[in-house]
């Protein structure tokens, strides 16, 4: 058959076929005339501009024109190009091999199969067909057949390093389907020898590597594929998936330097994977911060703010990050420090809410600026007036800076919530007394104080003093609003909450036990002793009644954690805290 354009090129077309498979024969030729037709006509019906076939060029001119095309991945045209070489030269190998070569790009092995034997029924001795035939049998899942066909080409080339690189490439591809490792590894080596410029055979070897569980050695074989073909995002994405692996094996056996360099070398290879970037710089602040706490602990402040600092760089929303470094100036007595820090902080994310309420922390507990902390905790409350820590912040900057009914109004509706903890429920509940006694509604205050009690029965046993007073206290001592028994009455309260659990108890106990006393110097005269007992009465049937606090849905609370500035070991807790993941 021919295939014959109306003023141009005739293509012959000749198809044999043994008798017992006379019925393959029609579909060869049907596959002959569409590579004729992809071959001439572009995809959108064009004709493809091929000067050399309206000339009588030679073999050599269009196996050359072959070459171009197929550098040119056309390989359509490249196929019709190394038909004609044929034509022209039927024995020429270069041709057929190269005819063959496209196929296995079009991955029609079954017709590469079919030309690398035609190859070999003319010369049995031609290794690039014996490896070529190996590499289309590997394709097809003949791993025999294949093994067969690499040895061979190896025994007919022992001086062609193309054909012995292609055979012991194909020989390990062969045994790794096989689940021969060690031999897939070996003989990927012999190929590494033979050309070490090969993108494919640092893939081959990384992953072979894995099979046999040398995580290093693939790291080590990827990361030169990295090296010498930058382009190949493959390297750049499976690297960033094993030092992700290698990465949280360093960190859960606490090797923290090995961590670190793994989940920054993600974040250098800028992997595809946005969920590996993320979880990398999330790990490189968590691992900066665990060692933060580490160096704290050892009494080497500097370093732990250094580290803070790494960690709040990886993640601006590390709020551990930002409690170490008020923590270690805190440690060192330079709060001065601190505060410069968090502003700079601040300056750049005027929206964070942790280094609102730290800084504002800094301002209440340690510089005793309370109107620059009402501007902090202020500004925290607008962003999220919903949250309960920053309201309880809230409530005691309004106090220090004389919104007392502010303050109360806060305050009661941080008690509402059921969800708080009964120490939670305690601070405020020394804010309400507080800010009761500064409008002189001290009937009211006495009232409160029998709910104080109430709320200090529900504090576990094992329950950690973690709130700061300093700041409280000191606002109370400077206030010459404040009789000197009501005074007495707050520092009386705060001392009782600052003591160790058994002191406390001993100290609420005599406490009780005065409130006859209090009561009478707090309402001087006939007292009028319904009132009282109705008020008392009134906030019983307002408020929802107090349970034991449901510890498991209290949120986090940022004034907690940052009230914590005085709690003995807080870097244990701080070391639990960064233990992620």
């Amino acid at each position: 058959a021919s295939v014959k354009e109306r003023a141009g090129p005739t293509f012959p077309i000749q198809v044999r076929g043994s008798t017992d498979r006379i019925l393959e024969v029609p579909n060869t030729l049907f596959s002959r005339i569409l590579e004729v037709i992809k071959g001439r006509i572009t995809p959108e019906g064009e004709w493809k501009t091929k000067p050399i076939l309206f000339t009588e060029a030679g073999a050599e001119g269009y196996l050359a024109q072959g070459e171009r095309d197929y550098q040119a991945k056309d390989y359509d045209s490249a196929l019709l190009m190394y038909r004609r070489a044929i034509e022209k030269k039927p024995d020429d190998v270069a041709a057929h091999l190269r005819l063959a070569d496209v196929y296995m790009v079009q991955k029609a092995y079954k017709s590469a199969i079919s030309e690398y034997r035609d190859i070999l029924k003319r010369d049995n001795s031609v290794a690039a067909a014996h490896a070529g035939l190996g590499t289309a049998y590997f394709k097809m899942d003949e791993y025999d057949n294949a093994i067969s066909e690499f040895e061979q080409a190896l025994l007919l080339a022992p001086d062609v390093l193309k054909v012995r690189f292609e055979a012991y490439k194909g020989l390990g591809d062969v045994y790794v389907q096989q689940g021969k490792y060690e031999d897939a590894i070996d003989n990927y080596l012999r190929a590494e020898k033979i050309d070490n410029k090969h993108p494919d055979i640092y893939r081959s070897l990384g992953e072979a590597y894995l099979r046999v569980k040398d995580t290093q050695a693939a790291i080590r074989y990827f990361e030169e594929g990295l090296r010498l073909f930058p382009e190949k995002s493959e390297f750049r994405n499976k690297l960033a998936s094993l030092y992700n692996e290698s990465g949280r094996m360093y960190d859960s056996k606490g090797a923290y330097d090995e961590a670190l360099k793994a989940f920054s070398r993600i974040i250098e290879l800028r992997p595809e994977d946005d969920k590996l970037k993320t979880e990398a710089y999330r790990y490189v602040s968590t691992i900066y911060g665990k060692l933060g706490v580490i160096q704290f602990d050892k009494g080497e402040y500097e370093r732990a703010i250094d580290s803070a600092k790494k960690a709040i760089e990886y993640n601006p929303n590390d709020e551990e990050g930002y409690l170490l470094i008020v923590k270690a100036y805190h440690k060192m007595k330079r709060e001065a420090d601190a505060v410069k820090v968090l502003k700079a902080y601040l300056e750049k994310s005027p929206e964070n809410l942790y280094v609102l309420s730290h800084l504002g922390r800094l301002y209440y507990e340690s510089v005793y600026d309370y109107p620059e902390a009402y501007k902090l905790y202020e500004s925290a409350y607008h962003l999220a007036p919903g949250n309960i820590a920053i309201k309880q912040n809230f409530a005691a900057a309004n106090l220090a800076t004389g919104r007392f009914e502010q303050a109360f109004n806060l305050a009661d509706e941080v008690l509402a919530d059921g969800s708080i903890s009964a120490e939670a429920k305690l601070n405020m509940k020394l804010v309400a007394v507080s800010a009761l006694l500064l409008q002189g509604k001290r009937a009211e205050a006495f009232s409160e104080l029998r709910e104080f009690i109430r709320y200090y029965q529900f504090i576990p046993e094992d329950d950690e003093r973690s709130w700061l007073y300093n700041g409280m206290k000191h606002f109370v001592s400077q206030n010459d609003q404040l009789e000197p028994i009501e005074e007495t009455l707050i520092l009386t309260l705060i001392d009782i909450l600052e003591s160790p659990q058994s002191e406390a108890d001993k100290k609420l106990e005599k406490f009780e036990s005065d409130l006859p006393e209090i009561f009478n110097q707090l309402l001087p005269g006939p007292p009028n002793r319904t009132s009282v007992a109705s008020e008392y009465k009134i906030r019983e049937t307002t408020r929802p009644r107090l349970g034991p606090p449901d510890r498991t849905s209290v949120a986090f609370a940022p004034t907690r954690f940052a009230a914590s500035l005085a709690v003995p070991g807080l870097g244990h807790y701080l070391q639990g805290r960064y233990r992620r993941g």
